[in-house]
């Protein structure tokens, strides 16, 4: 699921390699501790734009592929974003944790959208006028 999903990352450093790539539509950089500090950056925005009441993540499928190698989890996350036209970001996606780290550790963290990124930022200029309905 998309990092800033989850309800608590403070288990990252058990569970993500300090070599980790994260990868999603938009950028890709590499080491725990970049991302750390990207969602230390990125929380106060999501949260004053997007408060937790105006979205919501939904886990669709969660697996074990690539005999065991790595986990692929399926999701919607569905935000109201608090501006003037009220847009409403809608995105299904997939994320593949690949695993080979120290202990079992992700090595790899792939983010990939139904949506090309540029659709993804059209919503953000789209007004939006309905109910976010249930997921």
């Amino acid at each position: 699921m998309p990092s800033h999903c989850a309800p608590n990352r403070s288990n990252s450093r058990a569970a993500d390699d300090e070599g980790c790539v994260f990868t999603d539509p938009t950028l890709s950089f590499t080491g725990l501790s970049t991302f750390e500090s990207n969602l230390e950056n990125l929380d106060p925005w999501i949260n004053r734009f997007c408060p937790p009441s105006n979205r919501k993540c939904v886990l669709r499928t969660i697996e074990l592929v690539d005999e065991g190698k790595a986990v692929e989890a399926t999701w919607r996350m569905v935000g109201d974003l608090k501006l003037p036209w009220n847009p409403r970001l809608d995105l299904n996606g997939r994320t593949r944790y690949t695993l080979g780290g120290a202990g079992g550790r992700i090595v790899s963290y792939d983010e990939s959208w139904a949506l090309k990124p540029y659709e993804a930022l059209l919503q953000l200029v789209r007004p939006n006028l309905g109910e976010m309905e249930a997921l």
